[in-house]
């Protein structure tokens, strides 16, 4: 083989164990770099590597030129060989270094946690209970004051003029009222004069209509009491006051006029007619 020749394997071979080199520790410094290694682990591996790649190669290099300058082919092919060997341990070696290397620098040791310590507070002690207030002693309430009295209502009164008929029968109506609660009525000469005129008028019609055609209660004005809350009953055929208060009492809407509570007034009237349907006619006005 020329001299040439040999010359170009040999020099390939090495460019190719550079490059070989080159790129196992190209691939070491990105794997310190991912770890997050210092770059001070970083320098202590190159270091290491570094100087067995020069040996090796200075050595192989030596022997190749040797063989060259003797010029043996069989010595050129163990010479490629050897070299081709020593580059593949050295590179070896340099990865296997790398790998310790890595391992040695990326071991930590595990931060130290504290235990978590929880502080308990000491339990509040209970506060006592308020005194309670003294309640207010009762003000004496004021007596109401009595409400006065109510009047009492004026004993029944009847005119001197009044006849022995009318003043029994003004007895026996009060008798009854009072009987039943509602206050006693009083009896006056105006209302006794409206009360006669009137019997003297159903004596001719009994009805309560009077004779000219007018309502019974006109009696009150033609005699000058004020029209106002009235009333009139009116019967006949009895002689005796006793016996037409029977007759007032045995009807309802009569006896309901007798006991009525919104009168204060009575007249009663009594006309004697011998010779008349029914002789006895009595009439009793209300106010």
């Amino acid at each position: 083989m020329k001299k040439d020749t040999i010359t170009g394997i040999v020099a390939a071979v090495i460019v190719g164990g550079y490059s070989l080199l080159g790129f196992w520790t190209q691939r070491w410094v990105e794997q310190k770099q991912n770890a997050g290694d210092a770059a001070e682990g970083m320098e202590a591996a190159v270091s290491l590597t570094q100087p067995v790649t020069s040996c090796v190669t200075e050595e192989s290099i030596s022997s190749v030129m040797t063989t060259v300058s003797s010029g043996v082919s069989l010595s050129e092919t163990v010479s490629l060989t050897a070299v081709s060997s020593e580059i593949s341990t050295s590179v070896s070696e340099s990865v296997t270094s790398e790998t310790v290397t890595e391992t040695e620098v990326t071991e930590t040791e595990p931060p130290v946690t504290e235990a978590p310590h929880e502080e308990t507070a000491a339990p509040e002690q209970p506060k006592p209970d308020p005194e309670p207030e003294p309640e207010p002693e009762p003000q004496p309430q004021p007596e109401p004051e009595p409400e006065p009295e109510p009047e009492p209502d004026p004993a029944p009164s009847i005119p001197d003029s009044a006849s022995e008929f009318q003043r029994e029968l003004f007895r026996l109506v009060n008798e009854r009222r009072s009987q039943v609660g509602v206050n006693p009525l009083q009896c006056t000469e105006l209302y006794n004069i409206g009360a006669d005129r009137r019997a003297s008028e159903i004596a001719d019609v009994f009805d309560h209509t009077r004779p000219d055609g007018r309502e019974w209660y006109t009696i009150f004005t033609d005699i000058g009491i004020p029209a106002g809350y009235m009333g009139e009953n009116i019967a006949a055929g009895s002689s005796t006051p006793q016996g037409v208060f029977e007759q007032w009492c045995n009807s309802p809407d009569h006896y309901a006029n007798m006991i009525n509570g919104n009168y204060k007034y009575i007249g009663i009237g009594y006309a004697d007619k011998p010779g008349t349907e029914y002789q006895h006619y009595w009439v009793q006005l209300f106010g």
